[in-house]
C-alpha cells in the first residue's frame, strides 16, 4: 500500500529553533506508524518516529545560513505500507547584514581565542554587538582584514559575509611553527579565494609543515587579529597543532 506525506515549506529565522512537522498516512487515508528522517544533500539532519501519523521533531537552524535550502522528508515505511519520500523548502529569513568596527573585531577575537584556549572546543558562534556570527565567518572575516590592514586600506566598516561550514576539520601538522607575516598573508589568500569561489570555507590550508585544519586557521585569525592594530599587523605569528592546543 503506499504512503503518503503531507508537508509543507518551513520558514523560520535565522539562529532560531523550530518544529518541523508533517502528516503521513497510507493511500486511504489511514494515520500510520513508522520512522521517517530529514535530508540535505545526502545527510541526514533529523531522525524520528511517526506516532498514529504524525511525524513532529524539533529543528536548530544554527548550522544553515543561506536563505533557501531543499530539504527531503523520508518516510521508511512499514509492514503495510511502502516507504515514500517527499521535498520540501527550508527558508531562513537572515538577519540583515552587520558591520563591525575594528575594535570590535578585535574584542571578538580575543574573546574566542580565550574561549578555544580555556574551553579546549571551537564554538559554533561568537555574539558581537547582539548579532551572532557563526565562527567560521568570523575567519573569513578575519582573513579579510588582514588583507586589508596589509594594504593600508580603511577598516573602520567591517563587514560579515556568510559561507557554508566544511562537513570536516582535516589537520597534519604535527610541531609549533613560527609563520612570518608573508606566510600568513598567504594563507589568508586562500581562505578568502576559496571561501569566495567555492562558497565553502576551507577544511584545510596546506603550508610546508603540512595541513591547518578549519578549526585551528579559526583560532589562528583570531589570534593575529586580537594582537595585530589598525596601524599594522603582527609581524609574525606562532602556529599551534590543534590538538595540542585542545589537549
Amino acid at each position: 500500500m503506499d504512503s503518503i506525506i503531507e508537508i509543507n515549506d518551513v520558514t523560520i529565522n535565522e539562529w532560531d529553533k523550530s518544529i518541523i512537522k508533517a502528516k503521513i498516512t497510507d493511500e486511504n487515508g489511514k494515520n500510520i506508524n513508522g520512522i521517517a528522517v530529514i535530508k540535505s544533500d545526502g545527510q541526514t539532519i533529523v531522525r524520528g518516529k511517526v506516532n498514529n501519523g504524525v511525524f513532529e521533531q524539533p529543528f536548530d537552524s544554527s548550522n544553515f545560513h543561506k536563505t533557501e535550502y531543499e530539504f527531503e522528508l523520508i518516510f521508511s515505511g512499514n509492514e503495510e505500507c511502502d516507504p515514500a519520500s517527499k521535498k520540501f523548502k527550508l527558508i531562513i529569513k537572515i538577519n540583515e547584514d552587520a558591520s563591525f568596527s575594528f575594535n570590535d573585531l578585535q574584542n571578538a577575537t580575543y574573546r574566542l581565542a580565550r574561549w578555544i584556549k580555556y574551553n579546549k572546543r571551537l564554538p559554533g558562534k561568537i555574539i558581537i554587538n547582539d548579532y551572532k556570527v557563526t565562527v567560521g565567518n568570523l575567519m573569513y572575516c578575519c582573513a579579510k582584514t588582514v588583507q586589508l590592514l596589509n594594504n593600508n586600506d580603511n577598516v573602520d566598516n567591517i563587514k560579515i559575509s556568510r559561507f557554508d561550514s566544511p562537513k570536516v576539520s582535516s589537520e597534519s601538522i604535527k610541531e609549533t611553527c613560527l609563520l612570518s607575516k608573508k606566510e600568513y598573508l598567504k594563507i589568508s589568500d586562500e581562505i578568502i579565494n576559496q571561501c569566495e569561489n567555492n562558497g565553502q570555507e576551507p577544511s584545510y590550508i596546506e603550508i610546508e609543515n603540512g595541513k591547518i585544519g578549519y578549526m585551528n586557521l579559526i583560532y589562528l585569525f583570531c589570534v593575529i587579529i586580537a594582537n595585530s592594530s589598525s596601524e599594522g599587523l603582527l609581524s609574525k605569528v606562532y602556529l599551534r597543532p590543534w590538538k595540542e592546543l585542545t589537549a
